[in-house]
Order: C-alpha cells, then sequence, then structure tokens
C-alpha cells in the first residue's frame, strides 16, 4: 500500500482544502478492531474554513500493512455540522484566542 495512491484520491485537491483551513480541535470518541490488521476510529474535528468554524463527524478504516497503519476509507457520520454563520468582524474570534475576529483569523 505504501506509495500507491488512493484511488479517486486528488492530492492536489486534498492539499489546496488544507490550505486554506485551520485545524482548531480533535476528539477521539471510539476505537475498534475488525482482526490485528484492521481498525476504526471514530472522531470529530472542529476547522475554519472561509471565516465559520465547522466540524465533522468520520469514522474512519485502517489497514496495517508491514507495522504501519494507513487509511483507507472515511464514512460521515449524520450530516457534517457546518456554522452557517459568518463570523463578523467585531465578534471573538471562533478559536478561543480571545482577540477579536478581524484581529486574529479574520487578518487574511
Amino acid at each position: 500500500m505504501q506509495g500507491k495512491p488512493l484511488i479517486g484520491f486528488d492530492v492536489a485537491e486534498a492539499q489546496s482544502w488544507a490550505s486554506k483551513i485551520q485545524w482548531k480541535g480533535l476528539a477521539i470518541m471510539n476505537t475498534y478492531y475488525d482482526g490485528p490488521e484492521k481498525g476504526f476510529v471514530e472522531f470529530k474535528a472542529d476547522f475554519i474554513e472561509g471565516g465559520g468554524l465547522k466540524n465533522i463527524h468520520e469514522i474512519s478504516e485502517f489497514h496495517l500493512v508491514d507495522g504501519r497503519w494507513y487509511y483507507v476509507d472515511g464514512q460521515i457520520q449524520e450530516s457534517p455540522i457546518v456554522s452557517s454563520t459568518k463570523v463578523g468582524r467585531n465578534n471573538p474570534c471562533p478559536c478561543g484566542s480571545g482577540k477579536k475576529y478581524k484581529k486574529c483569523h479574520g487578518v487574511n
């Protein structure tokens, strides 16, 4: 598996998206195994994108290959919870810094 791209995975698209967001938190909800070489991780993650705080809840599948775990696939749980409210320039920054958004993540 190492060195082989995932089918349907667009590296350039993933890198472009990652450059536009800022991760704010990760909570591991559960982990479990389906045999010695297949495992699952349920997580929730918070991130800032386009001036709004968003989050994702996913169960990710990993396979053990040559002593290393590799991401294989993920299933979004429920529908992604997305904040539809834009953060106002004078509102507190959703990152928790205590600064106004315009002086923190709203600088760009």
